[in-house]
């Protein structure tokens, strides 16, 4: 429609761009209400102020936040008779103003169907402002406004179901406005349903591809909370393919809109490495961005940072006070970091008591590795009384959590019966479960039971397998071990190179029997007789307190 006034038709085009300007705030189409108001803000219309200045206080439109437009608005649409122009000019200028009659004057209009009466007054029954709360007169009048098509009345209603304020929770009433107000063009409800969506529950099927569309919606209206939660669906694949540049793009656009998620989410990029290059700096300017504004993930990876000196100078009390900032905030890995520092004494004085009591808050949280710290302070008694039944009880949630530690811990706990009924089969089903996943000292464990008998049949076959899987993984005594079994032909056939390599690679780590073992297999001549690596290993174990070497050195060289 052409607005271009004449004079024979001023007033009707001022009605009609009046109108327009109504249905476009209604609808969230803030812009484009923006343009029509300003134009009538140049003509008497009293109600043009009234949407001009509700469009000034920033939330609709972030680049069109100015106060004192919004309160000289106000005022001239109070002079000029505006009822809902005079209400924010009693509340922002002259509060103890005609404010009685002024309500009743609101409430008739509101009764006449005035969609913006009905609305402001449902708004101050639920603040107090001007009246006493009332739930119940603030639903009735915001359910009058969103029945009438108002996008931010509808987005209330469905908060009020949400949150049984002034009506019982009604998940499904709550769903019916959040899409109502959503295809009304609110960001919010876009983003809410986007949320809702996204997660599923008794009453929404999980749907991420619906989940994906809202956010979208919501995005393209620049909303900061759905570009970031869209670049999470682009990040991750969920109801779209997988797509990290899109990701990218949608963190930054987010993140330069203040959002600290994203702010966070893009320094994880920057600091990972994850399709842009590599560069810590840049990660910890936006941990710190999302950090200053209280994000606890942001101010455990910027402690991070400043623990391993990536990207900034590295500096420990730095990174104790971001870990402590996010652990006051119930960060489970922060609390566990910060308790390990404590521990250790890295960056502070030593102290066992702060550990503890990090390491529990933090286990409590059901986080593993502080569940396995807390374990065993219980069984060293550090920081903590020893309670061999209490570390039972944290090796025993984390190893429920699949950490191999724990598991490996429970089965010697079970082996020994520290804290529990001494009971072989659980010990080996714990060993078998911390082996699963890598550990060769459980697969020792497991080897030396079937070399003793002990819970189980003596077996040497089984006790060789054993050591092999140990010693395949790493472990030196597994190593020393299956040299022992190939050396005397111990559930395996007789094999001396074999029995070499294998105490080779244990001795290089440092383990002193299979140094001393290494040598005397020099010295026995069973695999060609060598006596410079004969002393030479002999020295190695005497060096580390072996008392067969040093008397072999004293008398047998």
């Amino acid at each position: 429609m052409n607005y271009d006034n004449n004079e024979n038709n001023s007033d009707i085009q001022e009605t009609s761009m009046m109108q327009d300007a109504k249905e476009f705030f209604l609808h969230c189409e803030y812009e484009e209400a923006f343009t029509l108001l300003e134009k009538l803000s140049k003509t008497q219309c009293a109600n043009a102020f009234y949407l001009l200045a509700k469009l000034y206080n920033g939330h609709f439109i972030p680049s069109c936040n100015d106060k004192v437009l919004q309160k000289k608005y106000y005022r001239r649409g109070h002079e000029l008779g505006s009822k809902l122009c005079s209400l924010w000019y009693c509340i922002m200028e002259r509060p103890n103003y005609g404010q009685p009659k002024l309500i009743e004057e609101i409430k008739n209009e509101a009764l006449e169907g005035d969609v913006f009466a009905q609305y402001e007054l449902s708004f101050l029954y639920y603040s107090g402002l001007m009246v006493v709360v009332d739930a119940g007169e603030s639903v009735r009048w915001c359910e009058m406004a969103a029945k009438q098509g108002y996008a931010l009345a509808q987005y209330d209603m469905a908060s009020f179901y949400t949150n049984g304020w002034g009506v019982k929770k009604d998940s499904h009433k709550a769903f019916s406005w959040y899409e109502k107000a959503a295809e009304n063009g609110h960001a919010a409800a876009q983003c809410k349903l986007g949320d809702m969506y996204f997660e599923g529950d008794d009453n929404i099927a999980q749907d991420h591809v619906k989940a994906v569309a809202w956010y979208t919606k919501a995005a393209e209206k620049n909303n900061p909370l759905a570009q970031c939660n869209l670049g999470f669906m682009y990040d991750n694949g969920y109801g779209i393919e997988q797509d990290r540049k899109k990701a990218l793009n949608c963190y930054k656009q987010s993140a330069q809109c203040g959002h600290a998620p994203a702010q966070c989410n893009l320094g994880v990029m920057y600091a990972s490495g994850c399709i842009v290059g590599e560069d810590p700096k840049e990660a910890v300017k936006w941990y710190t961005l999302a950090a200053k504004q209280n994000f606890a993930p942001a101010q455990f990876y910027l402690g991070k940072m400043y623990d391993t000196g990536s990207g900034i100078e590295q500096d420990y009390k730095k990174a104790i006070k971001w870990y402590r900032q996010a652990a006051q905030q119930n960060h489970a890995a922060a609390q566990c970091v910060l308790a390990t520092m404590y521990d250790e004494g890295v960056g502070t004085d030593q102290d066992f008591q702060q550990a503890a009591s990090l390491y529990a808050a933090s286990a409590a949280q059901g986080y593993a590795p502080a569940q396995f710290e807390l374990a065993a302070m219980y069984k060293s008694g550090e920081g903590v009384p020893r309670d061999d039944s209490k570390a039972y009880q944290w090796f025993l949630k984390a190893a429920e959590q699949d950490d191999p530690y724990s598991a490996y811990h429970l089965g010697v706990m079970c082996q020994k019966g520290e804290g529990t009924i001494k009971d072989y089969q659980e010990a080996k089903k714990w060993y078998q479960k911390a082996a699963a996943k890598g550990m060769g000292q459980a697969d020792y464990q497991i080897a030396c039971m079937y070399l003793d008998g002990e819970g189980v049949t003596k077996d040497y076959e089984k006790a060789s397998y054993y050591f092999k899987e140990a010693a395949q993984k790493g472990d030196p005594k597994g190593q020393c071990s299956i040299g022992v079994m190939y050396e005397n032909g111990y559930g395996v056939e007789k094999n001396y190179i074999e029995a070499q390599k294998w105490y080779q690679q244990a001795a290089e780590e440092g383990e002193v029997t299979a140094q001393y073992n290494l040598g005397a297999l020099y010295a026995s001549g069973k695999i060609g007789e060598n006596k410079k690596n004969a002393c030479l290993w002999m020295k190695k174990a005497a060096e580390n307190g072996d008392k067969s070497a040093l008397k072999w050195l004293e008398h047998d060289k």
